[in-house]
């Protein structure tokens, strides 16, 4: 995440592929979906499928907060975390700051 970051500075904020002990897919980025069943979705991309069928890398709509990495001068200039946001999972805060953050921010985000 790092070397991308590094090499596009118009990245805010980059976070990585995740996955589950038995080799499928966490998250490789986070999908908006508004509609059923709720006004709005975070649907992990690539989700539970197998490793070898991660998304490719590029711009996403946001990141999940489980590793996230974050440009200073980006995260300063939106604000910061808001601590007093709170998912329905009920989350840390970082990890659910970290999304209203996301959908504060007007750079770009990328999953790899």
């Amino acid at each position: 995440m790092l070397a991308v970051a590094r090499a596009d500075p118009g990245v805010a904020a980059a976070g990585s592929r995740l996955l589950f002990p038995d080799g499928t897919i966490q998250s490789a980025g986070l999908m908006l979906a508004y509609g059923l069943p709720y006004p709005l979705s975070v649907i992990p991309r690539g989700y539970r499928k197998p490793a070898s069928e991660t998304p490719p890398s590029g711009p996403v709509r946001a990141v999940t907060g489980a590793c996230l990495l974050v440009r200073a001068a980006a995260f300063r200039a939106a604000g910061g975390f808001d601590e007093g946001f709170e998912n329905a999972t009920r989350t840390s805060t970082s990890a659910s700051g970290s999304a209203r953050w996301a959908a504060r921010s007007s750079s770009s985000l990328r999953a790899w």
